[in-house]
C-alpha cells in the first residue's frame, strides 16, 4: 500500500498543473510515468537506491523529478515528488 504525505500530494498537483499549462499531452505522459514508478515502488521498494539514511528514491523517467519514499511495515510512505534542481533535503522531516 502507498501513502502520501500531504506535501507530496501537493507537489504532484503542482507538477501536473505546470505540465498541463505547457502541454496536455506532456501532462498525461508525466502522470502515466509517475503512476508506473509508483507501481514499481509498491511492488518492490527494496530495489531502489537510498538517498539519505533510510530514505529511498526513484526517478520519474524522462522528467526532472524524483520520488522520495521510505518503506514501513505494510506500506510505503511517499515523502516528496522533488524537482531534481532542488539540492536540499527539504523532505527529511516529513511524515
Amino acid at each position: 500500500m502507498i501513502r502520501f504525505c500531504s506535501e507530496a500530494a501537493t507537489e504532484i498537483e503542482e507538477a501536473l498543473d505546470w505540465y498541463l499549462a505547457k502541454s496536455p499531452a506532456v501532462a498525461k505522459r508525466f502522470h502515466r510515468t509517475l503512476s508506473l514508478l509508483l507501481q514499481d515502488i509498491e511492488s518492490d521498494p527494496n530495489r531502489f537506491a537510498k538517498i539519505h539514511l533510510d530514505f529511498q528514491y526513484g526517478r520519474v523517467a524522462g522528467f526532472p523529478y524524483i520520488c522520495v519514499f521510505y518503506a514501513k511495515q505494510g506500506h510505503v510512505q511517499i515523502l516528496a515528488i522533488a524537482h531534481t534542481s532542488r539540492t536540499d533535503r527539504y523532505w527529511v522531516d516529513r511524515d
